[in-house]
């Protein structure tokens, strides 16, 4: 009866030891690359043009001046995400400058897995390359946390290794981080349908994702207010088909010209708007506040990649 649970002990620490050897030695591929990317990443511009809804800069002088967060609620079609969110936050981060106020920069929650290597190799290398100049750029700073679907790629979300994560991000809220989450969680919204042979656009996103990340600053005592940020076009950087980097993110990287991602920042959707509708944010209305954000999202983005939120768009306008 004993030998399974030793066996299972052995299985774990010979797991871990692989992990650890992996993590070992992407970090010696991984550091060239990063440099590489750091050489290139005044370049990062040029690859992605953001643009300002109308209301914008009121927005976000308001919830400033009132000494609220941001959560970025915003939309993932690739990890070239990643890129596009740094320019993004630049920006943000240059407004705010302008009218007088300081943003320390942005937490931004990614998959233990990509970081811990669950999610392939080369996943992991690209993480670790491109993910340190997202901060150097624009204060992006990425706080791995265990999701519940992690258990595909072998990890298993534990109560105390979950809390630990969340801590983390309540010390950088603490700090004076705003948040930008991807609330798709998954980037198979850059995936190519097979039916259309167009990406498939917005996902469903779990209820519950927007009002987590809420909740975390509100648990910290800070009042926050929503950003919808629309961002298309970065699967043709990373396709989200093959996790892999495309020869136009290679030539924009080289100084050539290419299509920029265009990165859409809307007007910030404050909480008093969202009470007004929905009550305050908080598990009994999660569903409806969450694709009431999408839907402010998906307002963002062309209309063939609104995907399942096409219609909260409508409803939204209305």
């Amino acid at each position: 009866m004993a030998v399974k649970p030793l066996t299972m002990a052995l299985e774990r620490t010979v797991e871990n030891v692989g992990r650890y050897v992996q993590g070992k030695l992407t970090d010696i591929v991984a550091f060239p690359l990063e440099m590489a990317v750091w050489v290139a990443s005044p370049r990062f511009g040029r690859l992605v043009s953001v643009r300002e809804e109308d209301h914008f800069r009121q927005g976000l002088e308001n919830t400033l001046r009132q000494g609220r967060r941001l959560v970025g609620i915003v939309n993932h079609q690739g990890l070239g995400d990643g890129i596009a969110l740094a320019v993004t936050t630049k920006y943000i981060v240059q407004v705010a400058w302008q009218m007088g106020f300081n943003i320390e920069g942005f937490i931004m929650p990614v998959a233990a897995s990509l970081e811990l290597g669950g999610q392939g190799v080369l996943s992991q290398i690209l993480y670790k390359a491109f993910t340190p100049n997202y901060e150097r750029i624009g204060r992006v700073y990425s706080f791995p946390y265990t999701r519940e679907e992690e258990s595909k790629y072998g990890l298993i979300r534990k109560k105390e290794t979950y809390l630990r994560e969340v801590r983390a991000m309540i010390k950088g809220a603490a700090s004076g981080l705003h948040v930008a989450v991807f609330v798709e969680g998954r980037v198979e919204g850059g995936r190519t349908n097979k039916e259309t042979g167009r990406i498939n656009g917005l996902v469903e996103v779990k209820k519950d994702i927007p009002i987590q990340f809420f909740e975390l600053m509100a648990n910290q005592g800070f009042s926050a207010d929503f950003l919808p940020i629309g961002i298309d076009g970065s699967y043709r950087y990373f396709s989200a088909d093959h996790r892999l980097p495309t020869g136009e993110l290679l030539r924009g990287l080289l100084g050539r010209e290419v299509d920029p991602v265009i990165s859409r920042v809307g007007e910030v959707v404050s909480l008093e708007e969202v009470s007004d509708l929905y009550g305050k944010p908080g598990k009994d209305n999660a569903e409806q506040v969450t694709r009431f954000l999408m839907g402010r999202v998906a307002g963002l983005l062309p209309d063939e990649v609104r995907g399942v939120y096409r219609n909260e768009v409508r409803q939204t306008l209305n």
